[in-house]
């Protein structure tokens, strides 16, 4: 009697079995670049909470010891602000959808003082990367401060009259990897008039 005779895979299995490899490899990828992608937002949403963490500072600073830039944002102030979601549901806004009052503000030769830039379509660009505002170059002389997707706006507060206070505004939109709708961040800070 003759051995068992082995048969080899059939094309058949061969091309189930690369089915079954490919569609793993390819799950491998998708989940890796999710993976990639998501990391990418945490790191831009910091970047970005870093830069509304200093146009807060910088401009409570104005407010209580650059009485000119403070009597210059307060000048500008507004009575209501437009919903933030309204205007950044698809793409985000450029200089003319920042609605009046929209500034920046920088710091000055020396970082004694700040200056406040209102953001035209001069100052303001939409963000590339992640919002920020360059407020700082090598060459104070000659450099222009610039916001790309970040911007304040100074509202009365409700009561004005009585309570002499602002809310202060700060809102960044940008297009980030892995989305097609764009990420926005906003916070509002109280500021009390202490003229």
């Amino acid at each position: 009697m003759l051995g068992k005779v082995s048969r080899g895979d059939t094309i058949i299995e061969v091309l189930v079995s690369f089915a079954v490899f490919s569609l793993v490899v390819v799950s491998a990828i998708i989940i890796m670049n999710q993976g990639v992608a998501a990391a990418q937002r945490s790191l831009e949403i910091t970047l970005v909470r870093q830069q509304i963490d200093s146009q807060v500072a910088m401009i409570q600073r104005a407010q209580q010891y650059d009485l000119q830039t403070w009597k210059d944002i307060r000048t500008n102030a507004v009575d209501t602000i437009g919903s933030f979601s309204a205007v950044t549901n698809t793409a985000c806004p450029d200089s003319a959808g920042l609605g009046t009052g929209a500034f920046f503000v920088a710091a000055t030769a020396g970082l004694t003082d700040t200056t406040r830039y209102g953001a035209s379509a001069a100052t303001y660009q939409k963000a590339v990367t992640y919002a920020r505002a360059d407020v700082m170059g090598d060459d104070t002389a000659l450099f222009e401060p610039k916001s790309y997707g970040l911007w304040a706006t100074l509202v009365k507060a409700e009561n004005f009259a009585q309570l002499s206070a602002y809310d202060l505004h700060i809102r960044a939109c940008w297009d980030s990897v892995g989305t097609n709708v764009p990420v926005t961040i906003a916070t509002v800070v109280r500021l009390y008039d202490t003229e």
